[in-house]
């Protein structure tokens, strides 16, 4: 859901070069194209927001915001209904902040909305207590370990949500890497191998050196 930070970078830049002009705009259209609704795609807003580091700073669309928002709480309170879900106080982003400030670190964007301390109003929202608090705590640091805060926190129900939404890989890059490991493992030698020995063989074969030092 860092979609501002990465969209305020590339606005940022300004190629000198009829190619590297041509080659921006393409990129910026094909980042409109991919990633304008992408606030919508509810398991990445929620993991957004459980998320200590972020929360609901990066949202630009109030609904979607509000949406995951109703969500979680409605999976913390699985037998409450709530309705008429809103909230105010959102914001621009470029009221504040300049392209300039965007030149040298792919985090200042983030930074500044850090400091700018948006926090969420909930006059007429039914949010579970808990929420609310975690929702209402300063942000952790961009390098903090952001399991390790669920883990080290006190809120029991959020913290399993947390975990089950952080865990998921934002990327199929791992799994696609399993299929040229597989068929390195089963050859035509080989080809009579159960599926329970070959994630075995899989497993170990993902295994750091460092792993195997222990």
């Amino acid at each position: 859901m860092h979609r501002y930070t990465l969209k305020y970078k590339l606005d940022s830049l300004v190629p000198n070069t009829e190619i590297g002009i041509h080659f921006k705009c393409e990129i910026q259209r094909q980042f409109s194209k991919r990633f304008n609704n992408i606030e919508k795609v509810c398991p990445l807003a929620i993991s957004t927001i459980l998320d200590p580091r972020f929360k609901n700073i990066h949202f630009s669309d109030k609904v979607a915001c509000a949406y995951s928002i109703n969500k979680i709480t409605q999976i913390i309170n699985i037998n409450t209904v709530t309705s008429g879900a809103h909230f105010s106080a959102q914001f621009s982003p470029l009221r504040f902040l300049s392209l300039s400030h965007l030149l040298n670190d792919f985090w200042t964007f983030h930074e500044h909305l850090v400091k700018s301390k948006h926090i969420l109003k909930n006059d007429d929202f039914t949010m579970a207590d808990e929420l609310k608090y975690y929702l209402s705590q300063p942000l952790q640091k961009i390098n903090d370990n952001l399991l390790q805060y669920w883990f080290t926190n006190m809120h029991s129900a959020l913290k399993d949500i947390s975990l089950k939404y952080l865990s998921v890989i934002a990327t199929s890059v791992p799994s696609e890497r399993l299929f040229p490991r597989a068929g390195n493992i089963i050859t035509a030698n080989r080809n009579h191998m159960t599926g329970e020995h070959l994630n075995k063989l899989l497993f170990l074969n993902s295994l750091s050196v460092e792993d195997w030092l222990l």
